[in-house]
């Protein structure tokens, strides 16, 4: 009786997600402000992915989209009293109590998922 291999079929693999990672961070202390100032960064809180994978035997493929709603913004908030020199005018608190930078970037991202094994989809992306 003759054997015949069984043909191996593609396996795709289809995965999105959603992470809750983002953060606001007071980072007065090293960020080397001077008195009656503080510091804070702002991260994202949501980002989401969607993704593909194709194995075929040992061949495996992948990549997908990154995308994030609004962009990381570090921000300066002055205190009474604290002066900042903007152009050629120099300003004190009350007049200016917050100056914000926002690290602008594209929403969307692309990306290429780290591995698992070729036929274990658990550990995959």
């Amino acid at each position: 009786m003759k054997r015949r291999a069984i043909p191996r079929i593609p396996l795709v693999i289809a995965a999105a997600g959603a992470g809750l990672m983002g953060f606001d961070a007071d980072i007065t202390s090293f960020s080397g402000l001077a008195d009656n100032r503080t510091g804070t960064l702002a991260v994202p809180r949501s980002v989401y992915t969607l993704g593909a994978d194709l194995a075929v035997g040992n061949f495996r493929l992948g990549g997908g989209v990154l995308y994030k709603k609004r962009d990381p913004v570090y921000a300066i908030t002055y205190a009474d009293g604290a002066e900042i020199d903007i152009g050629n005018g120099t300003y004190t608190a009350p007049e200016v109590t917050r100056l914000s930078t926002t690290l602008v970037s594209e929403s969307w991202a692309p990306h290429a998922p780290r591995r698992g094994t070729p036929r274990d989809p658990l550990t995959a992306g």
